[in-house]
């Protein structure tokens, strides 16, 4: 944290002086730190929270935007609606026509 070095004396009595961080001035650059981390542990969750299937899911996704729910449902081995509920909790949904759409991420 980038802090001074404690400075002790010793004279009648013990006296320690502990210098603590840098304020930050204004709310600006409060609010601009806590986004900044904010933002990174929110990468650093994300991750994490995926299960192994959600992030099969992204790579294949990532692989071919028009892989369709149905193909994607029978590479993982499990069930169109499972497959949809994971697509769900990952914000992906379909964009375009049915047969030339592709997935896309939900703005939040």
């Amino acid at each position: 944290m980038n802090l001074k070095t404690p400075e002790f004396y010793q004279d009648e009595d013990f006296r320690a002086i502990l210098w603590r961080a840098e304020r930050l001035d204004t709310e600006t650059d409060i609010n601009t730190n806590i986004n900044q981390n904010d933002r990174q542990n929110d990468r650093q969750n994300d991750r994490q929270k995926f299960s192994k299937r959600q992030s099969k899911i992204l790579r294949l996704i990532d692989g071919n935007s028009s892989i369709t729910a149905e193909e994607l449902a029978q590479k993982m081995d499990v069930s169109v609606p499972t497959i949809y509920r994971d697509l769900k909790s990952l914000h992906i949904k379909w964009s375009g026509p049915a047969k030339t759409g592709h997935w896309v991420f939900e703005k939040q």
